[in-house]
C-alpha cells in the first residue's frame, strides 16, 4: 500500500483493514501530520453522524406495511 487513501482510512477507523494494513497506516500516521489529519477530520465527521438522530417518514413507513400486507395475501 503505497498511497493511503481516504478509503484505507476509513478502512482503518472501522478497523475492517488486514493486520499488514493496520501497521502500514499506524506507521504512516505516527509520522505523517497529514495523514493524521485527515483521519482526525473523518473521527470528526463521524462523530457529528452519530449525533444525527435520523428516521423514516410515517408515511414511508405506511407505505411498506401497506404493499407488506397486499404482498403477504398475495402469497397465501
Amino acid at each position: 500500500m503505497n498511497m493511503i487513501s481516504m478509503d484505507h482510512l476509513l478502512q482503518y477507523l472501522y478497523k475492517e483493514t488486514t493486520p499488514e494494513q493496520t501497521v502500514e497506516i499506524a506507521e504512516a500516521l505516527e509520522v505523517d501530520a497529514d495523514l493524521r489529519e485527515k483521519l482526525e477530520n473523518i473521527i470528526s465527521a463521524k462523530k457529528r453522524l452519530d449525533l444525527l438522530n435520523l428516521s423514516p417518514e410515517q408515511s414511508s413507513i405506511d407505505n411498506i406495511l401497506k404493499y407488506s400486507e397486499t404482498y403477504s395475501q398475495k402469497g397465501s
